[in-house]
């Protein structure tokens, strides 16, 4: 190769990384600790690529949909921050983990938030009260549960490709009977534990409901978070009552690995 050529190339190579660093508005990452590393796009393709493999999408398959969605990840990043903004690495994982679930790989979801698990928090083998936070009844009564407050039904949950044809499909899911069909399809299709037609597959909004509640709250049990006994009581049946409810909602990593890993990601 000539002098020349060699150095025309050097030189495109030059302004093309001059392009994509002033398109990049992300250029740092805040890390658990608090202190910042540069970004970069070939360790977020990996990650994204081993957690395809590990889902089983292989060779070609694989190779698409990690370019892809490292592409898609790219664009969102660059939308919501502005240079200015460091986003943290919990920040980065929701925007992966929204990313995959858009393009219908809740499933490779999953296996993303566990294998960016790093620390592995302890709780205790007994409940600890008394150093905690006192919690009083807004929503619950009582003796009264959430669940008996509502009314309840059974339906059919489905998503569609552009084609109309049924890409997810589980029947007879009991959802609260207020709940929209797009809000049964999401988190039915999204949330619910299992593999359809798997025996332990998740079949009623009770179940992913107090499977989460019931963990968080026994989380604080273990923790010392409550003052009393109680106090946890009134927390798991008011978080009980907003979720059910619709009133707030956890983002994603919460209902992938909450009550299913041991030590959750979330």
């Amino acid at each position: 190769m000539s002098t020349t050529s060699q150095r025309t190339q050097d030189l495109a190579a030059g302004s093309a990384d001059a392009v994509w660093a002033y398109m990049t508005s992300v250029k740092s990452v805040k890390k658990a600790k608090g202190h910042e590393e540069p970004f970069s796009k070939e360790k977020l393709y990996r990650s994204i690529q081993a957690a395809v493999q590990e889902s089983g999408l292989k060779d070609g398959s694989a190779l698409r949909y990690s370019e892809r969605m490292t592409g898609q990840v790219m664009t969102r990043l660059n939308v919501v921050y502005d240079g200015v903004v460091v986003p943290t690495t919990g920040d980065m994982r929701e925007v992966v983990s929204m990313t995959m679930i858009d393009n219908n790989l809740s499933f490779v979801a999953r296996k993303y938030m566990g294998y960016k698990q790093k620390l592995l928090p302890i709780h205790r083998d007994q409940p600890h009260y008394g150093h905690g936070i006192s919690v009083r009844r807004y929503y619950t009564a009582v003796g009264v549960h959430p669940y008996s407050q509502i009314e309840w039904g059974r339906r059919t949950a489905w998503i569609k490709d552009e084609k109309g044809r049924a890409i997810f499909e589980q029947h007879d899911v009991e959802v609260p009977a207020f709940w929209s069909q797009t809000a049964t399809n999401i988190v039915v299709s999204k949330y619910f534990k299992g593999k359809v037609g798997d025996p332990n597959r998740e079949t009623s909004a009770r179940q992913l409901i107090d499977r989460v509640a019931q963990t968080i709250a026994s989380f604080g049990r273990h923790d010392g978070y409550f003052q009393s006994v109680e106090d946890a009581d009134v927390f798991e049946a008011e978080l009980t009552h907003i979720l059910i409810n619709q009133m707030a909602a956890f983002n994603s990593p919460v209902w992938f690995n909450v009550g299913v890993n041991p030590h959750p990601q979330c």
